[in-house]
């Protein structure tokens, strides 16, 4: 009996029906192109300014003027810049940059993917 009903109750549509439809409708299918959302100038700019800023923080500057809250800051700068270098002597450093390294690797291949993807439709 199911069988009998469904044969005969549901219209299957043609395999272009949705061109069909389009084309009566006078929309044509407009391609997706792929536009990231940060520039690839952006990013070097980007780059450029945390590199900038890391080396500012690194290098320092031995002739800091005798203003109480600057003498605070220049220590609280050598502490910080202590403990980071005592991060990178612990294995759980290379743990927590290798699993970062892998999501970004991961992220990276899946953008390639989708444009691929994007591509071929």
């Amino acid at each position: 009996m199911r069988n009998i009903i469904s044969a005969n109750m549901l219209e299957k549509p043609s395999a272009n029906f949705t061109d069909d439809i389009m084309s009566k409708l006078g929309i044509a299918a407009q391609p997706v192109k792929y536009e990231p959302v940060i520039s690839k100038n952006g990013w070097y700019f980007i780059s450029f300014l945390v590199i900038g800023i890391l080396y500012l923080v690194v290098s320092g500057s031995g002739n800091v003027p005798e203003i109480p809250v600057a003498q605070q800051i220049d220590n609280t700068l050598h502490e910080g810049i202590k403990n980071l270098s005592n991060l990178f002597e612990s294995s759980a450093l290379m743990l927590i940059s290798l699993a970062t390294c892998t999501v970004f690797i991961l992220v990276y291949l899946d953008s390639i993917y989708r444009q691929s993807k994007l591509r071929t439709t």
